[in-house]
């Protein structure tokens, strides 16, 4: 079951998300921070190492709600990775970028600096 899925929160569509302003308004130190700008919670991974979850068996460490940030929500200066739901899409902008293109479902490495994201139900 997707992340998304699991919700049942309003969807974003992907023509109305023209910019990403930032959801996590706590300044942390760190290398790298993801905020959820849209209106369905995605699954993240604090440090990409295949292990996700309290088990260590889970898709993602946590679920990162819509308007929150991971910085704000766990106090981590580090985000690696990020999952999207099966039947969802992720638009995401990169300090500030957005990249040319969606995230399909699955799991995702990101690299270092200031993630927005915003998950739509659709296909990428």
């Amino acid at each position: 079951m997707g992340v998304a899925l699991a919700l049942g929160a309003a969807m974003a569509s992907p023509a109305s998300a023209a910019s990403a302003p930032s959801a996590d308004p706590i300044v942390c130190i760190g290398d790298s921070f993801m905020s959820n700008t849209g209106s369905v919670g995605v699954g993240v991974m604090h440090f990409w190492d295949g292990r996700y979850g309290a088990d260590g068996r889970q898709a993602y460490d946590g679920v990162l709600y819509p308007g929150e940030g991971t910085c704000s929500k766990w106090r981590w200066t580090t985000v690696q990775g990020i999952y999207v739901g099966s039947g969802y899409c992720v638009q995401a902008w990169h300090d500030g970028t957005r990249t040319p293109s969606d995230l399909p479902p699955g799991s995702h490495p990101i690299g270092k600096g200031k993630w927005d994201v915003k998950a739509y139900r659709g296909t990428c």
